[in-house]
């Protein structure tokens, strides 16, 4: 007889992944180099077993840039996307929040440890796709969508799902 224990460890695993999207005043976008992998990311990283979304966005804040943000200044969710397995990755879902304007106390307490995150820079919002990887990219633009229209969108791979 299967045991509700059994049930839930049978189930599928999914990676999932949490970023924020923060600009300056200026309204160009927070982006990181990390040292593992081409082009740039959003802060945001992976989500740790019984870690909400959120949580991991202010944990992964914290660790690649170096400034405390508390959950109310990343309350409003942007996207939803969920990706299809492509070899060799898994298939997952990850997250967009609004972390908004960054003051200018926040700005000067950015510090990357040189390890895991190299560099940060701010972008204008068009030139996204010039610096993040196209995966990455698309998503981060349908949550900028977002934001202007004071939405959340849902995707797939990526593509708006209506």
């Amino acid at each position: 007889m299967l045991t509700g224990s059994d049930y839930y460890n049978s189930l599928p695993k999914k990676r999932m992944g949490s970023g924020v999207l923060f600009f300056n005043n200026k309204g160009e976008l927070l982006v990181l180099k990390p040292s593992y992998k081409d082009g740039y990311e959003i802060p945001g990283g992976s989500i740790e077993l019984d870690e909400s979304p959120r949580k991991a966005v202010l944990r992964e804040v914290e660790e690649e840039i170096g400034i405390d943000i508390t959950p109310s200044e990343i309350a409003k969710l942007l996207c939803v996307d969920y990706q299809d397995a492509v070899e060799p990755k898994t298939e997952s879902i990850m997250f967009i929040f609004d972390g908004g304007i960054l003051s200018d106390e926040k700005l000067s307490q950015i510090k990357v440890d040189g390890k895991e995150i190299i560099d940060f820079k701010f972008i204008n919002q068009d030139d996204v796709l010039k610096y993040l990887t196209r995966v990455v990219g698309r998503r981060v633009q349908q949550a900028m969508i977002a934001k202007r229209n004071n939405s959340c969108v849902y995707l797939e791979n990526r593509e708006l799902v209506v």
